[in-house]
């Protein structure tokens, strides 16, 4: 009651001063389209009057000030009244045209020569069948010999927006104006369709999530203008008038979730404007709301939240790109120009409703223009940021496998360096110290060693020596086990054409006797080194030896400069001791030159007597020899291997 009683007010004023004869349209000869104007307004606060009472006399009437006029939402029923003078004109008939399509109640009457009237009643509550003319607007043909100098009479009931626009036409321009309107309204409605189709196939290819709300959004928004310019009732839903009227709020909810969802999506704003992202996520909860509430309240009610909605999240959105964009987030920058086009062009269409601007293309068209616009923008803008998903995931997929290739890189230097179990936990995340034994136990130690390597003039010998060490580390890896830590031996450094390694610690023995394992590595290394001589082809044949000595030895993980894990001990001196007797004892021995195996007494006695009985055993003393560091040593044991298989199987 008070919304009616101030919009009746309202009218008042603006028509105050202006009660007066209403004067005659005047239809010159060469008319072809105009706006009616001069017309009265009589308003009905209460919707009491009817045709055979309403009041005749001018001083009841309002000259309206203008030729359209917006009075916004309101129950107040309208009578409109004016009369029409033609100049001469060849013109038999024109028409009226009711611009507003959304109007629940239309009744005009129209008068004949005798000055009887014929009704008509249309509106957006009645079938689209009901209207004489059948287009989206209400259109009324007026036979002006009929009409003469006769009062027509027109009374408007709404519960959308109560808009008062009337224009006149010939049959020629109506026909021009209905083709051009019915291809302009057509061309957006293949645009959106178009775009509607084209992102859902994106969708079907890409899986992007963003695509679907963006087509919800599209088509909610779609519905929403077919509502608007009455192409919903006219096309969809012709026989039931009410649902396509009242689908108007509804259509805002959708269009706002829509339109929310695709931007929190768009934007990403749960993580880079979390307030945007809150706000929209309220926009979110309005659409819904507005959905339910348009199946319990009236339209009347609903209405008012439809018209606030837009608004709201409209602005939000508008913010939220420009906050992106200011981000640095390219793809906004488009969002943003999509959003200020189709605002633009909402614009340009309300201020041709409250007059401020001229009728055409652009004002009559501008909500569907700007809207084209949006979304051909935003489509462009989703593929931007599709687009620079894409190459921001190829970036990271290839920094990815130049980390994985330098990662490969890295583990494959490993493994020289490295034993297999040391690698995987290293990969599991374990520190390197953590890898291998540390501390003191007994080994026996190898000491190997090449006689006079350095006079050998051999080509391919340096070639031949790296295969022969490579050998001796994959006999040394005979048997390897990462999980129990054994091996058949422990390659402690590699010292030009020599090496050390123990058996027994830091890795495993593979049989139960130290000295025995140690032995039988030191002849298949000596074996091994035969193969190289039989290569080698020299005129002099290459000789080495062999150490053995049984002894403490540490193992540790240096604590300064670059991390190594190293070994030393008495067992290793004393292994290097006894693999330097070998001159001597070929000189006190007059022994030909050939490889030689040199046992300490501790691995000789700890070796099964079916095995010592293939060595030489000699008391120091009686051959004037002392082995260094081992002053309480009291036997040599040695063994001599041909330095060729030829020389091996003479000998057998």
């Amino acid at each position: 009651m008070v919304s009616q009683l101030i919009t009746m007010f309202a009218l008042l004023f603006a028509f105050y001063g202006n009660a007066k004869a209403i004067e005659s349209v005047v239809i010159p000869d060469d008319f072809e389209e105009a706006a009616l104007a001069p017309f009265a307004v009589l308003a009905d606060p209460q919707g009491q009057i009817n045709f055979e009472t309403l009041p005749r006399e001018d001083k009841a009437w309002q000259i309206a000030p203008a030729p359209s006029m917006n009075l916004g939402y309101t129950a107040t029923s309208y009578w409109l009244r004016f009369r029409m003078e033609r100049q001469n004109t060849e013109l038999e008939r024109i028409f009226l045209e009711i611009s507003y399509p959304l109007h629940d109640r239309l009744e005009i009457h129209i008068p004949d020569r005798e000055g009887h009237y014929t009704t008509s009643l249309v509106g957006d509550n009645f079938p689209f069948s009901h209207r004489p003319i059948r287009v989206t607007r209400f259109v009324f043909e007026l036979n002006l010999d009929d009409i003469r100098d006769q009062d027509i009479y027109v009374n408007i009931r709404s519960s959308s927006s109560m808009r008062i626009g009337m224009r006149l036409y010939t049959t020629a321009r109506l026909l021009e104006k209905n083709q051009f309107e019915t291809g302009a309204f057509f061309l957006f409605y293949g645009t959106m369709a178009a775009m509607i189709l084209y992102n859902i196939l994106l969708y079907a290819s890409i899986r992007e999530q963003t695509y679907i709300y963006y087509v919800f959004y599209i088509l909610s928004h779609t519905l929403f203008q077919m509502s608007l310019n009455g192409h919903l009732l006219q096309f969809i839903f012709p026989s039931w008038p009410g649902l396509a009227s009242n689908m108007i709020p509804t259509l805002v909810g959708t269009t706002t979730i829509g339109v929310s969802l695709f931007t929190q999506s768009f934007l990403e704003s749960r993580t880079h404007i979390r307030i945007c992202h809150r706000a929209l996520d309220l926009a979110l909860a309005g659409g819904c709301l507005l959905i339910l509430l348009n199946f319990i309240l009236p339209y009347s009610k609903t209405i008012a939240l439809a018209n606030i909605l837009p608004m709201y999240f409209s602005v939000v959105c508008f913010a939220s790109g420009i906050i992106r964009w200011r981000q640095g987030y390219k793809p906004a920058s488009i969002y943003v120009l999509a959003f200020a086009a189709f605002f633009l062009g909402v614009l340009m269409g309300s201020s041709l409703t409250l007059g401020l601007l001229p009728s055409n293309m652009l004002t009559e068209y501008g909500a569907q223009i700007g809207s084209m616009i949006e979304v051909i923008m935003l489509s462009i803008a989703l593929a931007s940021k599709i687009n620079g998903e894409r190459k921001t995931r190829y970036e990271a997929q290839k920094k990815a496998l130049e980390l994985a290739l330098e990662k490969q890189h890295s583990y494959q230097q490993m493994e020289k360096l490295l034993y297999p179990h040391q690698l995987i936990m290293v990969q599991k995340g374990q520190s390197i110290e953590t890898t291998m034994p540390t501390g003191t136990d007994i080994a026996c130690v190898l000491s190997f060693d090449v006689i006079n390597s350095s006079k050998v003039k051999s080509e391919g010998f340096n070639e031949l020596m790296e295969e022969f060490l490579s050998d001796c580390r994959d006999l040394m890896m005979r048997g390897y086990d990462g999980q129990s830590l054994t091996s058949a031996g422990y390659m402690i450094k590699e010292m030009g054409d020599g090496f050390l390694c123990s058996v027994g610690f830091p890795l495993k023995q593979l049989g139960q006797s130290k000295a025995e394992c140690a032995v039988d590595l030191a002849r298949q290394i000596i074996s091994r080194f035969v193969q190289v001589n039989e290569q080698l082809d020299a005129p002099t044949p290459l000789h080495c030896c062999i150490g053995v000595a049984m002894g403490q030895v540490r193992s540790y993980f240096s604590q300064s400069g670059s991390v190594k894990y190293d070994m030393w001990g008495r067992g290793i001196i004393l292994a290097t001791r006894y693999e330097s007797l070998r001159k001597e004892i070929m000189l006190k021995l007059e022994l030909e030159s050939a490889n030689m195996l040199i046992l300490q007494e501790d691995v000789y006695y700890s070796l099964p007597s079916d095995l010592r009985k293939e060595f030489q055993v000699h008391t120091l003393a009686d051959l004037g020899l002392q082995v260094r560091d081992h002053p309480e040593a009291r036997t040599l044991v040695f063994m001599q291997i041909p330095a060729s298989l030829q020389t091996n199987s003479k000998a057998s």
